[in-house]
């Protein structure tokens, strides 16, 4: 069985960590982009659009930074990956309203639908996924894992759906997408701090 990582190896996750969850112009457009795609992907009705949007979405990054920074005790972190994940999502939530309603006719499709929500299911998606994020950064900082986490747990997608119900003026959606990704967010934090903590990091990264 590997063994947790030892003192050298988190140091070097903890600055991966730290480089993801930074506010940096790659991280901006990228938002940009990936809402882009998720809003047009929602609105004309496609999983395999909504699919790709959540693959080149950046807002893993900034959650699991939060997440080091509780298990690591970094003030630093914890401002840096907040200031990130709140820019972005609101980002994406203005761009998703105005691209809307540049649509001469925007409809609430059922990829809309489906992400105003939120149920324990979601829930129990979000904790695994986290944890499986986590377990991956801290034992394979290289594997091809964190993909498949970011299709999993919906981020980008329920935060176009906020900007899709604002602009359409339908609060009960807006609200519903809301809900379910501050409720995945908490989720894969939750998870993440867990096994952060367990991979030695509550004693410091060094």
């Amino acid at each position: 069985m590997a063994a947790w990582p030892n003192s050298e190896e988190r140091n070097a996750i903890f600055n991966n960590v730290f480089t993801d969850a930074s506010l940096s112009r790659y991280y901006l457009i990228m938002v940009v982009l990936s809402c882009t795609v998720a809003t047009y992907g929602l609105l004309s009705n496609s999983t395999a659009v909504v699919i790709g949007a959540m693959l080149i979405a950046p807002l893993m990054g900034p959650i699991l930074g939060c997440a080091l920074a509780v298990a690591a005790n970094s003030r630093a972190l914890l401002v840096l990956a907040l200031k990130a994940e709140a820019l972005g999502a609101v980002a994406a939530v203005l761009l998703a309203m105005v691209l809307t309603l540049l649509l001469p006719r925007a409809e609430l499709t059922s990829e809309v639908m489906a992400r105003t929500t939120p149920t324990i299911l979601d829930l129990v998606i979000a904790l695994a996924s986290g944890a499986a994020g986590t377990y991956a950064i801290c034992m394979k900082p290289q594997s091809a894992t964190l993909p498949g986490v970011a299709i999993a747990t919906a981020l980008m997608p329920p935060l176009c759906t906020v900007g899709i119900g604002l602009a359409q003026q339908n609060m009960s959606v807006a609200g519903g997408a809301f809900l379910l990704f501050l409720a995945n967010m908490v989720a894969i934090v939750v998870a993440a701090v867990l096994v952060f903590e367990l991979a030695g990091f509550a004693n410091g990264h060094g």
